[in-house]
């Protein structure tokens, strides 16, 4: 994912900045003498290396037209503005320009500012790794600049689409490739040249060189990241030959970084080396100011796969140190936050591997504490950001924003419960996308808040987290890769790492064995006395000893796996680990360093039994709308989740407690609810989503909490956007529902969903289940919150652990169903502290 970003900086900075020629005038036109002054003497600025400078002088002739009420300069200079700014890697300052450019332009309907102004902001998303929003403004700039003059923009608004299709199609030609299906991948391949020859063709009626080259390099790069380098060689050829001709070094240098990418792919690893080294050879002032992250990570595995591992780590660390300087660059948004996440894994995963791996090979202890650190600073690194943020800026929030999650319940609830239409689908993905969007331009207002350098915060993190670590603690941190994988063990005293197979091999044992538990099938033992041998099998008996195991998953890991249910080795008669040991699982090592200055009060809130359709007795006559939507999906009643949160409230021992259950399990209700801080918040109610409708066992992202009816006759749906905007500073939140743990899993990111929602909405821990457990007498959660009330001390997060394995325990000492790992391995907790 990370040679997609990088080489949308590489290729598509120039084309956001470029110099004035006639055709680029036109999209000025009327213009002032001063307003096109101001614009050369910025193009000469930055023509000469000064960007920054031309950046501040465009800033200043903005303010001067707007003082004027010169609008169409306006227009122009923040237009220009964000180009600048995109060279800089401002994006927030560059979002905003052309977003104050493009609402200008629209307002004296000049199309041709307004289009370009969309390009660079399609640039902005596309460099950011928000595919989604990418493509929604390069399908807008192509439309308002269809019939302008100006034919480079309009190609490289087709670029950005092109490019967005590409990581579409690859998705599908990995899911084509693995059903074996070869006629659909030639399928992808050919729509992906043909939507890149779209823009090559219009680059090249308009004598375009530089901008059809620059088409070429990007559809040559898009067939070798589907690994088709046989089918590369001409575009990249092609592209060449232009740069060639027109004396482009900037993209000459992306060239030949992009043959090697293509060498290496062909296994011919010196001479990739020696291709990349020419591209850190030339004089591109642009290739020398665009981070260089992918370069030097390529570079570094070049240089392992030649054996020459010390100059390998060497220049993996600094593909390190550039993604984390361009990271603190993107967007505040939750959605591009994760995204820059998810991009750049390969950059921080593949120096913490090498790092593990040399730390063995040398008994170098140092090696490995720098793997880990590494690690985890690019592991849900932006759900640490993200609570920060939410923390100190959530009543700050337009109210624009809460009607869009208003919008975003109705339009959800009609394509994962209603009839499912086409139009349904688009007008789910609008509101999404606007909601991403609005996250972004709010997250710009105050976010001078945030600007502590992210070296500096992380410091001795791992020190740091070592001295919080109690004596009974062990932190179990996963790296899992194609051909090696790593655990690493960190106690209060040492930190060491363990090799692992490869995550192909422990991905198959991981799903047989929470296969075989779901099914209560008879190998359920063999395939988890495998699993524990791959895990943890190396582990010292001083480990083994903790009694608090704290997990940090990776890949298939985070999926489901009942780590609960598998047998503890160390023992001569092997029993499930939660007989010795609790267990929490942490999104981001790092979260062990975040603390809550707001402390929950002891109250209890319930959620369940709602009104799931019309024949319910509870819903009063006239409440249902005329001409409404009908339910598709019935969703069958929850009668005893009304005795759950009852009995759960009991139990709880809190002195005070609220009961939301019928008509009153709505967001209003809820929200009203949590104004207190309540410590404890328990959901029992249906858990749906758009692709597995009412289990959500699919891995959505969208799963959400389906509340009682709404007058449209569909159930309200809380889902995680609108999770995220509550406030829960170290709260527990208990998600009985099925399957309410499923969520994509994105790399380095985590676990998205449910849980990630109220993680971010402050709370200290929530328990999640993996798979259905039906309960109706509520005798688990019973148990649960006896042995919460009664547990031994400890925060929150640790009491619930605690209170979770006892529960576990009882249950399976028990008699029944209840006893069998099928039903209580489901249940886990998932904290942040």
């Amino acid at each position: 994912m990370s040679q997609r970003v990088w080489r949308t900086l590489a290729l598509c900075l120039p084309l956001a900045f470029l110099p004035l020629s006639p055709s680029a005038q036109a999209l000025s036109s009327p213009r002032s003498t001063q307003g096109e002054a101001a614009i050369a003497h910025a193009h000469a600025l930055a023509n000469s290396g000064h960007i920054a400078d031309a950046a501040t002088f465009l800033n200043r002739a903005a303010d001067r037209a707007h003082q004027a009420r010169e609008l169409a300069d306006e227009a122009l200079i923040l237009q220009v503005l964000s180009g600048c700014r995109i060279r800089l890697f401002d994006y927030r300052g560059a979002q905003q320009a052309a977003l104050y450019s493009r609402e200008i332009a629209l307002k004296i309907q000049n199309r041709p500012i307004a289009g370009a102004a969309s390009v660079n902001l399609a640039t902005i998303y596309s460099q950011l790794g928000d595919y989604a929003l990418a493509s929604r403004e390069a399908t807008y700039g192509a439309q308002l600049l269809t019939d302008a003059k100006d034919k480079g923009r309009l190609a490289k608004a087709l670029l950005i689409y092109a490019d967005v299709e590409a990581e579409r199609a690859r998705s599908n030609i990995e899911a084509a490739q693995a059903r074996g299906d070869a006629a659909a991948e030639r399928a992808e391949i050919a729509g992906i040249e043909q939507n890149y020859r779209r823009g090559v063709d219009v680059a090249h009626a308009a004598q375009l060189p530089r901008q059809e080259a620059n088409i070429w390099e990007e559809l040559g790069y898009s067939l070798l990241l589907v690994h088709r380098p046989h089918l590369a060689e001409e575009p990249l050829a092609r592209a060449f030959q232009l740069e060639t001709s027109t004396q482009d070094e900037d993209s000459l240098a992306v060239n030949r970084a992009h043959q090697a990418e293509l060498q290496l792919q062909q296994r011919n690893y010196q001479a990739a080396l020696a291709l990349i080294d020419q591209a850190f050879a030339s004089h591109s002032q642009s290739f020398r100011s665009t981070p260089l992250f992918y370069p030097l990570h390529i570079r570094g595995v070049l240089l392992e796969f030649l054996n020459r591992d010390s100059d390998a780590l060497i220049e993996l660390k600094k593909a390190v140190d550039s993604a984390t300087e361009w990271r603190q660059g993107a967007l505040p948004g939750d959605a591009t936050s994760t995204r820059t996440v998810v991009v750049l894994h390969d950059v921080y995963e593949d120096y913490a591997q090498l790092a593990a791996e040399l730390s063995l090979k040398r008994n170098d202890p140092q090696l490995a504490r720098q793997g880990l650190e590494v690690l985890a600073e690019n592991r849900a690194a932006n759900l640490r950001d993200q609570i920060k943020l939410a923390l100190s800026q959530k009543l700050r929030l337009p109210q624009h924003y809460f009607d869009l999650l208003s919008e975003l319940r109705e339009a959800q609830a009609k394509v994962t419960l209603g009839e499912n239409r086409p139009q349904d689908k688009a007008e789910l993905e609008r509101v999404r996308l606007e909601i991403g969007g609005i996250e972004n331009e709010f997250g710009l207002k105050g976010r001078h808040l945030e600007q502590i350098s992210e070296k500096n915060l992380h410091r001795n993190s791992l020190r740091d987290i070592q001295a919080d670590l109690s004596g009974q603690e062990v932190l179990l941190s996963f790296c899992l890769g194609d051909t090696r994988s790593f655990l690493w063990a960190v106690t209060r005293d040492q930190v060491s790492v363990y090799r692992l197979a490869g995550e192909g091999k422990i991905t198959i044992l991981a799903r047989l064995f929470a296969q075989s538990v779901q099914r209560q099938h008879q190998d359920a033992s063999t395939y988890g006395k495998h699993l524990t041998a791959e895990l943890f099998g190396n582990l010292p008996p001083t480990v083994w000893r903790k009694t608090e195991w704290l997990v940090v998953g990776d890949g298939a890991l985070l999926d489901g796996i009942p780590f609960s249910a598998l047998p503890d080795s160390s023992n001569t008669r092997p029993k499930p680990l939660i007989n010795a040991h609790t267990l929490r699982y942490l999104p981001s090592e790092l979260l062990l360093l975040s603390s809550d200055r707001i402390k929950p009060q002891p109250r209890f809130v319930g959620v369940g039994d709602p009104i799931y359709n019309m024949a319910d007795a509870r819903l009063k006559s006239g409440e249902s709308a005329v001409g409404a939507d009908r339910a598709a999906v019935a969703l069958p009643r929850l009668a005893g989740s009304d005795h759950e949160v009852r009995m759960a409230a009991r139990q709880s021992g809190m002195s005070q407690a609220q009961i939301l259950v019928g008509a009153q399990a709505t967001v209003t209700d809820i929200t009203g609810a949590l104004a207190d801080h309540p410590e404890v918040l328990h959901f029992a109610v249906h858990v749906v989503s758009p692709e597995g409708r009412q289990a959500a066992s699919n891995g959505s992202s969208q799963a959400a909490l389906a509340l009682s009816l709404t007058r449209n006759n569909l159930p309200e749906l809380l889902t995680p956007e609108e999770i995220a905007t509550f406030r829960v500073p170290g709260s527990l939140v208990i998600l009985s529902g099925c399957s309410s743990q499923k969520a994509e899993v994105l790399p380095s990111a985590g676990l998205m969903g449910l849980s990630r929602a109220w993680l971010l909405a402050g709370a200290a821990a929530v328990v999640v289940s993996a798979w259905p457990t039906p309960d109706d007498s509520g005798k688990f959660f019973s148990s649960f919150y006896s042995h919460l009330g009664n547990g031994p001390s400890g925060t929150l997060a640790e009491r619930a652990a605690s209170a979770l394995q006892q529960a576990q325990l009882d249950m399976e000492h028990g008699i029944g169903y209840r006893s069998a790992p099928k039903f209580w391995a489901a249940y886990s907790v998932i904290s942040k502290e």
